[in-house]
């Protein structure tokens, strides 16, 4: 991801140069970092901190904002990933440790939810493989794993857990659950997954969207509510991880 960063960095800042035909030394200020760093920066001789990437987005969308409308999903992936560390701070407040497998294959999956939330939707297809191949691993030890941690956050984390929820959970969130409660936590809003009418359904298939996260049977369909309490997406979460046929926002 460090390499990924750069080259995004790197390609960003040439483009600003570019098009304003602003001086190394303005660019500087633009920026608030020093003309010897933004050497470093421009020809991916450095690593920009997470504030100084912030700071180099936030003045381009100022001054010259068509250079961030080709690179939107770069821009939302750059950003995101920068979210893993609140990912592993959250995970040990949750009474979640590193000594468990499942912590990075949680970790990353909420990323990944946060990224793209309608991973969410159906986890089994779209979420589990992509940590398993992450991981070497396969998609049932990545669900096993994750279902690990949501035990050890059910016991230890309970009430972080339902403040993180917004509400009193009666039973043990399932995994879909579990992973948009943290998701949403990192998110500014609700989790938008699609918009008005559009139908849930991979590209190849008809009407099998009910892929279940066969290991686990917990309880009923329950609304995860964001924090400014608007549903994500309306998306259940629980009961089969069944995806329903239509999807409101």
């Amino acid at each position: 991801m460090a390499k990924e960063v750069r080259i995004f960095i790197v390609e960003l800042l040439q483009a600003y140069e570019e098009i304003t035909d602003k001086t190394c030394t303005e660019m500087a200020l633009d920026f608030d970092v020093t003309l010897s760093n933004l050497y470093k920066y421009r020809n991916g001789k450095g690593n920009p901190t997470a504030k100084t990437i912030d700071k180099i987005i936030k003045a381009v969308e100022e001054n010259c904002p068509e250079l961030l409308e080709n690179r939107k999903r770069l821009v939302v992936l750059v950003m995101n990933r920068r979210k893993q560390p609140e990912v592993y701070d959250l995970l040990y407040q949750l009474g979640v440790t590193t000594n468990y497998t499942g912590f990075f294959h949680t970790a990353y999956a909420v990323s990944l939810c946060v990224e793209q939330p309608d991973r969410l939707l159906l986890v089994t297809k779209w979420l589990y493989p992509e940590v398993a191949k992450q991981y070497k691993t396969n998609w049932k030890a990545v669900e096993r794993n994750i279902r690990t941690v949501s035990c050890i956050i059910w016991q230890e984390g309970r009430p972080l857990l339902e403040d993180l929820a917004h509400r009193h959970l009666e039973q043990k969130p399932r995994n879909a659950q579990m992973l948009a409660i943290l998701a949403s936590s990192l998110d500014t809003g609700p989790l938008a997954v699609h918009g008005l009418g559009e139908v849930v359904a991979l590209p190849g298939e008809d009407d099998d969207v009910r892929v279940a996260d066969e290991s686990v049977n917990e309880g009923r369909c329950e609304t995860i509510v964001a924090e400014d309490g608007v549903p994500l997406a309306e998306l259940q979460v629980g009961g089969n991880d069944e995806a329903p046929a239509l999807i409101t926002v």
